[in-house]
């Protein structure tokens, strides 16, 4: 079994009137040849330019393929890369302007808008008339903005290799890291050097602005990689939004970043302690609640500091050489499963379940009564004729709950989460999401490549979710 480690971070709020200095900031726009320049007001040079050309270009026929340690794409075709060369204004109020921008053809590629509110800028283009976008179709728009030498460029979400990106091309895109990260980090490709779990597409440069690329889309940001003097981001997709927060303090750009984005629930304190993982033991061969039991121990009778154990072992999964339906308690791994939780409780201990979304098909052969249940009430993803995604997950055929159908989660809830949560558990994660199909269809009309990103989001707070619904009942 693969080994994960997850990075939760809770976000503080932070007041941006505190911070405020009342610096005011301006744009100025070229309209042949094009160019969109921010300034912070009394400065001669600008804080950031689009410059060098938006391009758009479009693919089609192009796969995704899995080499171990990394997924590979195949470009499949593409037409000929067209450039942006003039901008037409359309429309101008106080804070909102929106232009129709053109190649040097005079071909309209865009709409283009962009709305200046105090110290936050969006900016929005979108590609006129745009072919069909699925999973084997999509369109790139490329935005070429400038690099200034001391530049820089944190964040990026959950990144194993550098906290500042400056020279490097940094992907947004969800995949498996596992023991593999060195080999990845190493010898992967573009796709692979910066393999994550938990991508989330904004930097902060401390020179006074923080980027959000607002999509769920694959992108990639050359860092000024290619070029010293670039920065260029590409979403594969038709639009790119972007909001834009400037300040010379960067803490005012976090406060206002989590505020246009939304804030946390504000855990219980016990998710801010030591968690301890009590996943089956290699060495000995112990499993189950024998592991449970030792993590207890070795920490108190040490002196360890621990709020919480997470039994990583799979034992609300089937067990392959036992008739277990899935997510049923595997008793022979946990003999007094109920009475090991209330030790815990009694030692000051929150336990944590672990469950993969995944359901599968037989169990030994034999249908899953479960399995069959969802899959006539249509709740798992789908695939292009509209019947449930069945795909190979290990050694089982699988197919994924849809967490984007209000009723599938209701199922959810109380025929799975309701039996961990009366067990005793305190909370559960669900684990995998980056193994979701790229060309499934999700209830909400999502294919697989978006809801990476989105699944991986609630992967990480299902963790909190018993103490949610406590806080709503």
């Amino acid at each position: 079994m693969k080994l994960k480690y997850y990075l939760i971070i809770f976000c503080i709020s932070l007041s941006a009137a505190a911070f405020s200095q009342n610096v005011k900031y301006l744009v100025t726009l070229t309209e042949k040849p094009f160019r969109f320049e921010v300034f912070k007001e009394g400065e001669p040079k600008p804080l950031l330019v689009i410059d060098k050309g938006i391009t758009l270009q479009h693919f089609k026929n192009n796969t995704i393929k899995a080499r171990s340690p990394y997924f590979v794409w195949t470009k499949g075709q593409s037409d000929k890369k067209q450039v942006v060369s003039r901008a037409i204004e359309t429309f101008k109020s106080d804070s909102l302007h929106i232009l129709v921008l053109l190649n040097d053809k005079n071909d309209s590629l865009f709409k283009f808008q962009y709305k200046l509110t105090g110290n936050k800028l969006d900016i929005k283009i979108a590609e006129i008339n745009p072919p069909k976008e699925d999973d084997k179709h999509h369109s790139r728009i490329g935005v070429n903005f400038s690099s200034l030498p001391d530049d820089s460029y944190l964040g990026m979400g959950m990144r194993f290799n550098q906290v500042n990106h400056k020279g490097t091309i940094v992907t947004t895109w969800c995949r498996e890291v596992g023991y593999d990260l060195p080999l990845a980090s190493q010898n992967g490709s573009s796709e692979g050097q910066d393999i994550t779990y938990y991508p989330v597409p904004f930097f902060l440069n401390l020179n006074g602005y923080g980027f959000l690329l607002n999509s769920f889309h694959f992108s990639d940001f050359d860092f000024a990689k290619t070029n010293p003097e670039v920065l260029k981001i590409t979403n594969y997709s038709n639009t790119f939004n972007a909001t834009i927060y400037l300040s010379e303090n960067p803490l005012e750009i976090i406060s206002n970043y989590q505020k246009s984005t939304g804030n946390y629930t504000k855990p219980k304190p016990w998710v801010f302690g030591v968690w301890g993982d009590a996943a089956s033991d290699w060495q000995t061969k112990e499993i189950g609640q024998v592991v449970n039991e030792k993590v207890l121990k070795i920490c108190r009778e040490n002196k360890i500091p621990l709020s919480a154990i997470w039994a990583e072992d799979w034992y609300w999964n089937k067990d392959i050489l036992h008739s277990l339906e899935a997510w049923t308690l595997n008793e022979k791994k946990y003999p007094d499963y109920k009475k090991m939780i209330e030790e815990q409780h009694k030692a000051g201990v929150k336990h944590i379940s672990y469950i993969i979304p995944y359901l599968p098909t037989t169990i030994l052969l034999k249908k899953s009564p479960l399995y069959e249940e969802a899959k006539k009430m249509g709740y798992f993803t789908k695939n292009k004729k509209g019947e449930s995604y069945v795909f190979q997950f290990a050694i089982w055929r699988n197919s994924q709950f849809d967490w984007t159908n209000p009723e599938a989660t209701k199922w959810f809830c109380n025929k799975i989460l309701k039996k961990i949560a009366d067990s005793g558990a305190d909370g559960w994660v669900g684990d995998f999401g980056e193994y979701t199909p790229y060309n499934s269809i999700s209830y909400n009309g999502e294919y697989g490549l978006t809801m990476l990103f989105i699944l991986q989001g609630i992967e990480m707070l299902l963790m909190i979710t018993f103490q949610v619904w406590e806080d709503k009942s």
